[in-house]
């Protein structure tokens, strides 16, 4: 008897190390969910107009804890995986806010230029300057003025026509028309611009001409004797023209005399 009492002592001592402390909770496992548990949620959100790389990035910086914000521009959508339902209302909010189309520039307007270049062949003697049209005689007034030029004589007159920000070109051979130049030889000139462009100025449009380049060879007869010789005349430099005004902007000795070759430049803007 006295052997059973101590195994019945033995094994309730056991079953009392078994029961919780005093002031504790018990938890039981039961193999269900927990009441709480947070349900995962997924939502792919549309972008019509906005930068889809750009709305992710926001919405990234702006998640919570285990969120997911992919971006998808080639199919313009923002897919987004979160514990978080208030992100979700959150994210579709700045969607729809941000997803506006771009407020596209006003494409600038390109304008029509017209230049027109007067080649003219300047003496201190002589009077053709008579026969110069009506528009040049404000140049030819200022050409005798400064440099004592009586006798000025128009030899050409080209027309360069192009639009902004486009290069322009022309050549002649009307040179052979100076005095004293020889009939077989080649005279002949080119001039130009690598751009044109327009800008405004105080008292209206500036016609900008970006490397401006003139050339001009011309062959006269040797005298005395028979035989002949080139003069050849040519200059480079970006030019500031306003609307309508003429300039002078090349001016250089030729042949064996006193004769000067004279560029005179207007540029306007054809609207």
């Amino acid at each position: 008897m006295k052997r059973i009492f101590a195994m019945l002592i033995c094994c309730g001592a056991l079953g009392f190390a078994q029961e919780p402390a005093a002031g504790t909770e018990k938890t039981v496992q039961t193999g269900t969910a927990p009441a709480e548990k947070r349900q995962y949620l997924q939502r792919v959100i549309e972008v019509k107009n906005g930068e889809v790389k750009a709305l992710g990035n926001l919405l990234t910086s702006l998640s919570p804890g285990h969120t997911i914000v992919v971006p998808h521009p080639d199919l313009k959508v923002i897919s987004i995986g979160t514990y978080d339902p208030e992100f979700l209302k959150l994210a579709e909010e700045i969607v729809k806010r941000y997803d506006v189309a771009r407020q596209s520039q006003p494409a600038a307007q390109e304008h029509d230029i017209e230049v027109v270049a007067y080649i003219l062949v300047a003496s201190p003697k002589g009077t053709a300057g008579d026969a110069l049209p009506a528009e040049l005689e404000g140049v030819a007034k200022q050409l005798r003025s400064l440099f004592g030029y009586r006798d000025l004589k128009l030899v050409d007159s080209a027309l360069i026509r192009t639009r902004e920000d486009h290069a322009g070109e022309v050549s002649g051979s009307a040179l052979g028309l100076v005095e004293g130049a020889s009939k077989a030889g080649p005279s002949d000139y080119k001039m130009g611009f690598k751009g044109a462009e327009v800008r405004a100025g105080e008292k209206g449009n500036v016609i900008e001409l970006s490397n401006f380049h003139f050339y001009a060879r011309l062959v006269f007869e040797a005298s005395p004797g028979p035989g002949s010789f080139s003069s050849t005349v040519s200059f480079e430099t970006d030019l500031s023209i306003a609307d309508s005004q003429k300039v002078v902007v090349g001016k250089s000795k030729i042949g064996s005399g006193d004769q000067a070759l004279i560029l005179v430049l207007t540029a306007r803007v054809v609207e």
